[in-house]
C-alpha cells in the first residue's frame, strides 16, 4: 500500500502528471482523512493553490481512492505513524518528512524532473 501526502495530491494540477496511474503500478493507493482535510481548506481559498487543491480533490473523487481514518494532530507525524504500524510506503515530496520516513525505514516515492517517480 502507497500512502499519499497532501503534496502529492497537487502534482496533477501543478505538472500535469496522473499521480493515480503512475504509482498504482507499484500497489495499491490511499490517503489519510487528514489529508483530505488539508485539501478541502487550501481549496476554500482563491488562487494557485486552492484550484491545485480543486483538482486533487475531484481526482480522489474519480479515481475513488482509498480513505482512511487515522487519528493525529500534526498530518506529517500521522503519516509516519501510519506507515510504521501499517508497513506501508508513502509518496511525498516533502523533504522533511522523507527524511523523518527514511529515517524509520519506510519506503518513499517521489516526483523526478516534474514526469515520473522514483522509489527511495
Amino acid at each position: 500500500m502507497i500512502l499519499l501526502d497532501t503534496n502529492i495530491i497537487l502534482i496533477p494540477a501543478q505538472f500535469k502528471v496522473d499521480v493515480f496511474e503512475e504509482l498504482k503500478k507499484y500497489d495499491k493507493l490511499c490517503i489519510l482523512s487528514q489529508s483530505i482535510g488539508e485539501l478541502e481548506r487550501l481549496s476554500a481559498g482563491k488562487g494557485k493553490k486552492a484550484r491545485e487543491a480543486r483538482v486533487g480533490l475531484e481526482l480522489i473523487r474519480i479515481k475513488k481512492s482509498n480513505i482512511i481514518e487515522y487519528s493525529g494532530q500534526n498530518t506529517d507525524k500521522t503519516i509516519l505513524n501510519y506507515a510504521i504500524e501499517h508497513k506501508c510506503k508513502v509518496a511525498t515530496n516533502d523533504k522533511k518528512l522523507i527524511k523523518l520516513l527514511k529515517d524509520n525505514n519506510i519506503i518513499v516515492f517521489r516526483l523526478r524532473q516534474r514526469k515520473y517517480f522514483v522509489e527511495e
